[in-house]
């Protein structure tokens, strides 16, 4: 997020960055405001609120995983957001997530480099530049219904259960339990707001 908002104040023109979340100390304390960049909290809306709030105050969305998949089910563009534990290279390309070079919705940067996708998408100034909103929004929401909507992933749930060996016993093992555990205790110590996505205006 810190690079978006780097990116989008070398760009000229007026921005403001929407971020979605339940909690906005975190950013606060990491993320300022630019020249022409602005940043305004939407803190713990969900529903029909979130939903309004999407689709009459954003353009762009930025986003990874699920959260990718609320932006571009109801027609919004999304730049796929990626992640890593330093600060992001001053020539990271962004991508829409309907680009077929994607293999999932949010990548570590090590994974990008070593995959070759890092080399793809384009610096944000471009892609802004060169933005057709009607036409992108079209594959965004395309790619959302061809690939993840309920009936493509129950349909793809049900030919992984019928093409496996794995019996229910096995998943009583300690080693699964230990992983749901560390995977629960992990999850309770996360001191990280629960964050939907950010967005462009």
């Amino acid at each position: 997020l810190k690079k978006l908002i780097r990116d989008l104040s070398m760009i000229n023109g007026n921005f403001k960055v929407l971020i979605f979340t339940n909690s906005e100390k975190e950013f606060d304390k990491k993320l300022v405001d630019k020249s022409n960049v602005t940043i305004e909290y939407k803190i713990g809306i969900s529903g029909k609120e979130m939903k309004s709030a999407l689709l009459n105050e954003i353009h762009i969305g930025y986003s990874m995983g699920a959260s990718a998949l609320e932006f571009a089910s109801i027609g919004i563009p999304v730049l796929q957001a990626d992640f890593h534990n330093t600060d992001f290279p001053s020539n990271y390309k962004y991508r829409f997530v309907y680009d077929p070079i994607n293999i999932s919705l949010g990548m570590d940067l090590k994974a990008l480099k070593e995959s070759g996708i890092s080399n793809t998408g384009a610096s944000l100034s471009t892609i802004i530049t060169n933005l057709d909103l009607i036409d992108s929004s079209n594959r965004s929401f395309s790619f959302c219904i061809k690939k993840h909507s309920v009936e493509v992933v129950s349909k793809n749930l049900l030919i992984a259960a019928k093409g496996t060996r794995l019996k229910a016993s096995v998943l009583h093992s300690g080693v699964y339990k230990f992983y749901g555990s560390y995977y629960r205790i992990k999850k309770m110590l996360n001191k990280n707001p629960l964050f939907h996505g950010w967005s462009v205006k």
